[in-house]
C-alpha cells in the first residue's frame, strides 16, 4: 500500500516532511521517495526526488507564501514501488515585512510594506498598525496590497506604525520594527500685507491652523528674496520661523524698500521633519510714496495758476493738485515734472492747493499748502454817450468779481479819469466799478467842446497786479452852441 504524508514543520524557504512507517525500510532496496505533487515543477526544489531510508525529508530553496504540494512513494526490498500517496499542499510562511512610511498630506500619510510574496494568494495579506493615539483610521484591516493609507491625522504630528504579514494559509509573521513620521504642515493662507511707510510694509502670516511647531519662510516674489524675520530685511537665503517668531498677528515690519514700488509675498511651512508644504497664493502692497515739495505758485492769467514743485519720488505715474477739503482737481498724468496747471479758475480770485504723487499702488502725502491769486481780467468799455463837456461810459468788468479795482484812461492825452469827481488828472486812481457808478455815474466830465476822447480801461488783482488795457472807444465832444 502506498504511504501517506504529513507536513511536519514550515519555514520561509523550506518544508518539513515525513512519511508514514514502511516495514523494514533499511532492508535491501527499501526507501521512500519524496517529491512535488503532480503537475509541480521541482526543479530548484532542493532535498526532494531521491530514493532514502529515512521517513523525513526537508524541501529547500522554497519562496516565501509559495503554495507547494508534496507526495510520497515507497519501495520494498526487491525496488517494486508503490503508487504515490496523496499529496498535501501547504503555504510557506511570510517573511517579516519591512515598512516605509510617506506622507501624502497634513491629515494622512501612505505606509507601504516591502519583502513581500504573493500577497494576493489565499489568505495573505498585511496588517498595518499605529502604535501612536488617535491614527487607525483608514487601517487596522488586513489587505491584500502592499500600501493602505491612515487618514483622519492631525498635521505636523509624529506618528509610529508596524506591520506584519500572513501567508496564503493565514499563519501570521512577528511585527516588523517601528518607522515614524510626521505628517505634512498646512500650506499657509495668504499673508496680509499692509503699507506703512515709503520703505517698509507689515506682513503678517496665516499659519492655516498649524501648530506652534510648524517653521514658515516669507519670500518676496519680485526680488526672489527671503525676509529675515529678525531684521525686517531682504536676503538671499530662507529664514525659518515658528509662527510667534514671526510676530504672531502682529507680523513682522519689511525694511529697506524702494518707495512707490510693488512688493508681492508668499509664505511656505515645513514640518518637525522639515518637509516642506506648496507657497501660499500671492499678496502685493506698494510702499508708500515720497510726497512732493511745495514751491511758488504762478498765476498764469485770469482763469489758471501754475502749481510747482519739487518732485521727490522715481516711481511716480503723476501728480494731482487738491483743495483744502482734499478734493483733486487737476491730474497731470506725466511722471517727473515740477509743476501742474490749473485752469478753469475765476479771475482775482484766491486759491490754495496742495500736490501729492500718485502710482498704481495709491496716493502720496500731500505737500504743504501754496496760495496763489488769479490775474484780474481785461475789462471793457462797450459804449460811450457825449455831450459838450462830458462823455458817459459804459463799462464792462468781463468775469472779475465786483471788489476788482480798475483805472480809466484817455489815451491821447495820457490823463485819467477821477472817480470822485470825472475830471481827467495826471496819475491813475483806482476804485471798483461800483464806486465809480456811484460817484460820478462812470462819466468823465470837464472836457473840452468838439474834441476826440479816445478811453480805455485796466483792471488790477488784489495783490495790484495790472491786466493790460482794454481796447480803446473813440469819439467827439458835442461842439457848443452858437451864439444868437
Amino acid at each position: 500500500a502506498a504511504p501517506t504524508i504529513t507536513i511536519d514543520t514550515i519555514g520561509t524557504d523550506q518544508i518539513e516532511a515525513s512519511s508514514s512507517a514502511v516495514a523494514n525500510i533499511e532492508s535491501g532496496s527499501s526507501g521512500v521517495f519524496f517529491t512535488c505533487a503532480e503537475g509541480e515543477d521541482c526543479g530548484s526544489v532542493t532535498g526532494l526526488e531521491i530514493w532514502q531510508q529515512t521517513l523525513t525529508a526537508t524541501a529547500g530553496d522554497l519562496s516565501p507564501n509559495t503554495l507547494y504540494g508534496l507526495q510520497v512513494k515507497a519501495r520494498n526490498g526487491d525496488g517494486v514501488e508503490t503508487a504515490y500517496s496523496d499529496s498535501e499542499s501547504v503555504y510557506t510562511l511570510a517573511q517579516v515585512p519591512t515598512i516605509g512610511v510617506n506622507t501624502l498630506g497634513s491629515t494622512s500619510i501612505i505606509l507601504e510594506a516591502g519583502n513581500l510574496s504573493n500577497v494576493t494568494d489565499g489568505s495573505s495579506g498585511v496588517y498595518f498598525d499605529c502604535t501612536s493615539e488617535n491614527c487607525d483610521e483608514g487601517i487596522s484591516d488586513w489587505v491584500q496590497a502592499s500600501t493602505d493609507t491612515v487618514t483622519g491625522l492631525t498635521s505636523n504630528t509624529l506618528y509610529t506604525f508596524r506591520v506584519k504579514a500572513r501567508n496564503g494559509d493565514g499563519t501570521e509573521t512577528d511585527y516588523t520594527g517601528e518607522a515614524s513620521l510626521y505628517t505634512a504642515a498646512n500650506t499657509p493662507g495668504e499673508p496680509t500685507v499692509t503699507q506703512l511707510s515709503t520703505s517698509s510694509l507689515n506682513v503678517v502670516i496665516d499659519d492655516s491652523a498649524n501648530n506652534a511647531a510648524v517653521t514658515f519662510a516669507l519670500l518676496e516674489l519680485g526680488t526672489g528674496q527671503y525676509v529675515n524675520k529678525t531684521t525686517g530685511a531682504l536676503q538671499v537665503s530662507e529664514d525659518w520661523g515658528t509662527y510667534a517668531q514671526w510676530g504672531e498677528s502682529d507680523g513682522v515690519d519689511v525694511t529697506g524698500l524702494e518707495s512707490g514700488t510693488l512688493y508681492t509675498f508668499l509664505v511656505k511651512a515645513r514640518n518637525s521633519d522639515a518637509a516642506e508644504t506648496a507657497f501660499s497664493g500671492t499678496v502685493g502692497e506698494y510702499t508708500a510714496l515720497n510726497a512732493p515739495t511745495i514751491g511758488s505758485p504762478t498765476a498764469l492769467s485770469g482763469e489758471s495758476i501754475r502749481w510747482a514743485f519739487t518732485d521727490n519720488e522715481a516711481n511716480e505715474q503723476g501728480f494731482r493738485v487738491y483743495n483744502l477739503t482734499d478734493t483733486p482737481l487737476v491730474t497731470c498724468a506725466t511722471p517727473d515734472l515740477t509743476y501742474c496747471d490749473e485752469s478753469e479758475l475765476t479771475p482775482n480770485t484766491e486759491y490754495t492747493r496742495k500736490v501729492a504723487a500718485y502710482n498704481g499702488g495709491g496716493t502720496s502725502a500731500f505737500s504743504a499748502t501754496a496760495t496763489a491769486r488769479t490775474l484780474a481780467a481785461v475789462p471793457s468799455i462797450s459804449g460811450a454817450v457825449a455831450t459838450n463837456s462830458t462823455v458817459d461810459l459804459t463799462i464792462s468788468m468781463g468775469s472779475n468779481p465786483a471788489d476788482t479795482e480798475l483805472v480809466i484812461q484817455d489815451e491821447a492825452s495820457g490823463l485819467y479819469v477821477d472817480p470822485s469827481d470825472g475830471e481827467l488828472v495826471g496819475s491813475p486812481v483806482w476804485a471798483t466799478l461800483s464806486t465809480i457808478e456811484t460817484n460820478i455815474g462812470s462819466q468823465a466830465t470837464n472836457l473840452a467842446p468838439n474834441t476826440q476822447y479816445s478811453f480805455r480801461v485796466m483792471a488790477r488783482n488784489a495783490d495790484a497786479v495790472e491786466t493790460a488795457f482794454s481796447d480803446s472807444l473813440s469819439l467827439y465832444t458835442l461842439a457848443n452852441e452858437p451864439d444868437a
